[in-house]
């Protein structure tokens, strides 16, 4: 079932009636999981799953081992793969949180594709996104389920292995007991190839900051194939790969492209950001770069300070020294109306009340420029051209005298 949200209002009302539904079912061993993606076209896969990783699982994982040995002492199978998770390599864990405004952060983040046609130009298309929603039974990293879906990525599983291969290395793993052996060989393997053909969602302990700030739990599939069903303990296996969307076949919610920005917005109000969901320094950067883009205006380019003295004949008041702006604006741009000549007024005196802002050039620039703005209100662009530089020259002049141009207004 597929719905469409467009405010965290309506998701979370949404997901309130799931849960109200999901609680006369009175299933204590279960629990909701979510997940978002910010392209609904996206299927579910385990990094490893890509680009033929499933193939090199083995040899990736005993090389990161070997390279940082003590960084993975005293660890269980399950707690490496969430480790070598956490800092980037692919494994075939997947990534679910318990918090479902966590999975509609990801879920509105910005997806962007760009798509050729026929004249070979680029046009952009935003994407959807979806949040993947199930309630199921979650299982320990203890289980004996978990743990040998943990083993998997660690054992070079090869062409000559067969089944009764597999639980003798699983055994000498000591990832089972002996008495946890007998029951796999029991009924023709019945419960091992349940457990080899499946995927469960696994909360396990919190082991870092990120983990614990997202509400963090895992999907972990097994995904082995047997190549003989007539005699199972001599059957050949070899690891294989699928999506696992089935998993979430029940409920996915879309999150219309045009509605991420508001949605990422209103999670900002109640905490769900990059800042709090990444305990990085880098993400705490990150985010406070972007909140702080706010438009405070023109910042004026470096102008070297300059000692401008004076002859000790001319030495007066610099006030009597400034321009009338008034009467200038009213002398060059008379003509127009009373509103456009007070914000030109107002502009000006703002800009003109450095002390040295004759001898600047980007004031007198800025001058010209926001005259020249301010006048495209009533004139066309070559008179408010003109009637700008004019309204500077007048104001630069060291007389009382004006220069008026005539405009067709």
């Amino acid at each position: 079932m597929s719905r469409s949200i467009t405010s965290v209002k309506t998701f979370v009302e949404y997901i309130m009636k799931l849960r109200e539904d999901s609680l006369s079912k009175g299933l204590s061993s279960y629990q909701w999981f979510f997940r978002g993606q910010e392209n609904s076209k996206w299927s579910v896969y385990p990094n490893v799953f890509r680009n033929d990783g499933v193939a090199k699982e083995h040899q990736i994982i005993q090389s990161a081992l070997r390279q940082n040995p003590f960084e993975f002492q005293n660890k269980n199978d399950f707690e490496i793969l969430t480790k070598l998770q956490h800092y980037g390599l692919g494994t075939r864990l997947v990534d679910v949180t318990l918090n479902p405004l966590v999975a509609l952060y990801f879920a509105s983040a910005e997806s962007i594709e760009y798509k050729e046609n026929k004249n070979s130009q680029f046009s952009k298309e935003e994407k959807d996104g979806s949040v993947f929603v199930k309630y199921a039974p979650w299982h320990a990293t203890n289980e004996l389920c978990i743990r040998i879906a943990s083993a998997i990525p660690f054992l070079e599983i090869d062409h000559s292995w067969t089944t009764t291969t597999l639980i003798s290395e699983l055994r000498k793993a000591r990832v089972i007991s002996e008495d946890e052996q007998a029951t796999l060989e029991r009924d023709d393997c019945k419960l091992l190839i349940e457990y080899l053909q499946s995927s469960y969602f696994v909360v396990s302990s919190h082991s870092n900051e990120r983990l614990i700030r997202q509400s963090g739990a895992f999907i972990i599939p097994t995904f082995i194939n047997f190549s003989d069903n007539t005699n199972i303990k001599l059957s050949l296996i070899s690891k294989s790969f699928d999506s696992i969307n089935e998993m979430f076949s029940d409920e996915i919610i879309t999150i219309p492209a045009k509605n991420k920005k508001a949605i990422r917005e209103e999670l900002d109000f109640f905490n769900i950001n990059e800042a709090t969901l990444f305990p990085e320094l880098e993400h705490q950067m990150t985010y406070i770069k972007q909140r702080n883009v706010i438009d405070v205006g023109a910042v004026p380019s470096f102008v070297r300070y300059r000692n401008i003295v004076q002859s000790e004949d001319n030495d007066c008041d610099f006030n009597d020294k400034m321009p009338n702006v008034e009467r200038i604006v009213n002398a060059v741009a008379g003509t127009l109306s009373k509103d456009t000549l007070n914000t030109l007024v107002s502009n000006i005196k703002d800009l003109t009340s450095y002390v040295d802002w004759k001898q600047k050039d980007v004031v007198r620039s800025q001058i010209k420029t926001t005259c020249r703005r301010i006048l495209q209100e009533e004139l066309s662009s070559n008179d408010s051209m003109q009637m700008a530089q004019l309204i500077l020259d007048n104001l630069l002049s060291p007389t009382d005298e004006f220069s008026i141009i005539e405009l067709e207004v």
